[in-house]
């Protein structure tokens, strides 16, 4: 039996963290031949010491992680390898693989404007919007900047806006306060917030908060939604039949 381990960020708000567990158990049903556990980086448990020690002690000897992360940050470089790390140190026995973040997968980008056109079904089609905001978490790190950045340009083509703007939460910029307050003066009425986030927890209430402040509305986050699991079905199958996926080490 396969033995797959999702980790998540972990949050403080228990929304996000009902979000999670139902999108790992309805993974869990579409692949009953194997065992999906989860467990979190931080702010939640079990933390990835206590995912990994349950695996082991149930037995478990080869692992293929798979982290809920869309940035090539560092949570994803170097917070959960580490972790990893230290884990595989104190059970030499099993073997662990770590696979490659969410952000790169080809229907991410269709997953975001599915987020755009379950809230213009909400509201009707004179409820359309052309100019879109894709926000981001933020990192100092330039590869999660890219991530943000190669996403507007795909959703510019599948959602067919002409424009679709970059904004950051942290740490990064523009910040999204400044692009909605541009964008509102410039386009007022045809904006709509699309936030890379998977899942409505603390920031995506930060979101709204701005959002409402100008009049933008915003998006529900995408991981609720039927493409973000198959994109997890996917990159569990991609992971557990290859002997090493791209962009994904050993940890030994």
């Amino acid at each position: 039996m396969k033995h797959i381990l999702f980790i998540g960020h972990g949050s403080s708000d228990q929304d996000s963290i009902n979000a999670c567990e139902s999108v790992t158990e309805r993974v869990q049903q579409t692949l009953p031949h194997m065992t999906i556990s989860l467990c979190y980086l931080e702010l939640s448990s079990p933390s990835i010491e206590e995912g990994i020690t349950s695996l082991y002690e149930d037995g478990a000897l080869d692992v293929t992680v798979i982290p809920l992360i869309l940035a090539p940050a560092g949570h994803y470089q170097r917070d959960i390898p580490e972790k990893l790390e230290k884990m595989a140190a104190r059970y030499p026995s099993m073997t662990l693989h770590f696979g490659e973040h969410l952000g790169s997968h080809p229907l991410i980008v269709h997953a975001l404007n599915d987020s755009r056109r379950s809230w213009e079904r909400a509201y009707g089609t004179e409820a359309e919007k052309d100019v879109l905001i894709v926000v981001s978490q933020g990192s100092s790190d330039p590869g999660a900047a890219a991530i943000t950045t190669s996403l507007c340009t795909e959703l510019a083509q599948t959602a067919s806006c002409e424009i679709v703007e970059p904004a950051y939460m942290v740490m990064a910029e523009p910040g999204l306060k400044t692009v909605l307050a541009q964008m509102n003066k410039e386009y007022e009425g045809r904006c709509l917030v699309v936030p890379f986030f998977l899942f409505d927890g603390t920031m995506y209430k930060k979101i709204q908060h701005l959002s409402e402040e100008t009049g933008i509305p915003a998006a529900s986050c995408f991981g609720t939604g039927e493409l973000f699991h198959d994109i997890l079905v996917d990159r569990i199958l991609s992971s557990t039949t290859l002997p090493v996926v791209r962009y994904a080490r050993k940890i030994s």
